[in-house]
């Protein structure tokens, strides 16, 4: 009786696992599937490492080249008294710049969706808001700007990152910083600032004021920084979120088809009983019946109720594909990680919803965290990545970016009501002048020439030659 050999492919996998030498026997096991087929999975992965480097080359080449960078600083009126709802208006104009990319332009020329960056930094205490976007654009923010804010005094400045260490450890510098992530599915929103007014007074107890008041408790030689960062994207999100809206009303649909079914016996009953006493017709109208059932709506739990509607308020407006990060720099003698890692993340914990949403900040992946082996290696590293991106402004690497519509995005970033209760009132730059209409006996342009001096026209690209006084600068 011939007994069947096993194949070489079985004496190699047993050899590597049982056999005196595994070494040797895995490296014929490898050279074997490498020789009979295997080498296709290799030709997969370097044709997409390949890709990835390529779409990495041609993105970055086009925004050497085509993206020209403008960062804005925006001083409101000392007397401010707008709501976060003037910023949510800013955030739906600027949402006019999003445009679509043929294929040619995407894998070819690396065309990318220019973003926004909104900012607020504490240098030393003294605080101040900025936006900023490509050059091509700067019109559009202006406009939106100044369509709620008339009176707001916008400066172009230089970035305030030059000049701080990328690479650590450094001599001089410490720094911590992480990004910040949501905890549930991106259908659902934060605490907005719709949620900070009070239901009989109607005043708005004003949410920046956490962020800024700790922003303006720093001192000399610390520094924190903010960055939100958005993205023009499509209405496609809003698909995912109705699903998810569908899948909660479903599972409760499920939870309440027993009642539902009682419910309809009990209603057919009923309507047989007025037929046959009171000369119905016998036939139950379509209309009637769906509108007597008990349906799953009306047997969704408080939780889930405040869930849909939460969601469902979150796509009637615009979206933003959005990555937050902090970081908090100093002077190694003032240091104080605590400025910049509790203060700050217990100011965002009022966002945050135990039925909905909330922020946290990713330690884990991005942040300067490390526990075990080579501790200071790897948080050195952490510090050199997350300072790399924070400066360039990175929104591909890092934690995945995640959809929020502009009320969420007012409520983070907006400038704060300066009521006279308003404790921080001196922390944020603020213009001390408002800007007044021309009186109606100006003569037009055709009346005195067009001929204007030429040093008043600002040139395509210059920047100003310094910022103002009251401007904290790096």
């Amino acid at each position: 009786m011939d007994v069947a050999t096993p194949s070489r492919f079985a004496e190699l996998l047993h050899a590597a696992i049982y056999g005196a030498s595994p070494l040797i026997a895995s490296w014929e096991l490898f050279f074997y599937l490498v020789i009979h087929g295997g080498w296709i999975i290799f030709v997969i992965a370097f044709v997409r490492l390949g890709w990835f480097f390529w779409m990495r080359y041609i993105k970055r080449e086009y925004q050497r080249q085509k993206c020209h960078w403008v960062l804005l600083a925006i001083d409101v009126p000392r007397d401010n008294v707008q709501s976060p709802k003037a910023v949510e208006n800013i955030f739906a104009h600027l949402a006019g710049a999003h445009g679509t990319k043929t294929m040619l332009e995407k894998y070819w020329y690396g065309a990318v969706q220019e973003s926004f960056s909104l900012e607020i930094v504490s240098i030393e205490g003294y605080v101040q808001f900025l936006i900023r976007t490509v050059d091509k654009f700067r019109d559009l923010v202006e406009a939106a700007v100044y369509s709620q804010y008339p009176d707001a005094q916008i400066t172009e400045v230089e970035d305030y990152v030059e000049g701080y260490p990328t690479v650590y450890p450094d001599e001089r510098y410490d720094m911590y910083g992480t990004e910040v992530v949501y905890v549930e599915n991106e259908a659902l929103p934060i605490r907005t600032y719709v949620e900070f007014e009070h239901i009989m007074s109607k005043e708005m107890k004003d949410p920046m004021n956490a962020v800024i008041e700790t922003m303006g408790k720093l001192g000399p030689g610390e520094q924190l920084w903010l960055q939100i960062i958005i993205l023009p994207i499509t209405n496609s999100w809003k698909k995912e979120v109705i699903h998810k809206i569908k899948d909660t009303m479903g599972h409760a649909k499920e939870t309440g088809s027993l009642l539902s079914s009682i419910a309809g016996e009990i209603q057919k009953f009923g309507q047989s009983a007025s037929n046959q006493f009171g000369g119905g017709s016998g036939v139950l109208e379509e209309g009637h019946q769906e509108k007597g059932s008990l349906g799953g709506l009306l047997l969704l739990s408080p939780y889930d109720r405040d869930r849909i509607e939460a969601m469902s308020m979150k796509v009637k407006k615009i979206g933003y594909e959005t990555k937050i990060r902090f970081v908090y720099i100093a002077t190694k003698e003032r240091f104080n990680v605590q400025h910049g890692r509790e203060a700050f993340i217990g100011a965002i914990k009022q966002f945050n919803t135990e039925n909905l949403n909330s922020l946290k900040p990713d330690t884990k992946h991005v942040g300067v965290h490390a526990n075990y082996f080579f501790t200071d290696w790897r948080k050195n590293l952490k510090r050199r990545k997350l300072m790399h991106r924070y400066k360039e402004r990175e929104f591909e690497f890092g934690r995945e970016p995640y959809v929020m519509n502009i009320e969420e995005l007012a409520t983070l970033w907006h400038f704060p009501m300066m009521t006279e209760t308003t404790p921080i009132r001196a922390a944020v730059q603020k213009t001390d002048f408002k800007h007044t209409s021309p009186p109606v006996t100006l003569p037009y342009a055709s009346e005195i020439g067009t001929n204007y001096p030429s040093e008043t026209k600002r040139q395509e690209g210059e920047v100003n030659p310094k910022p103002p006084a009251d401007l904290p600068t790096a």
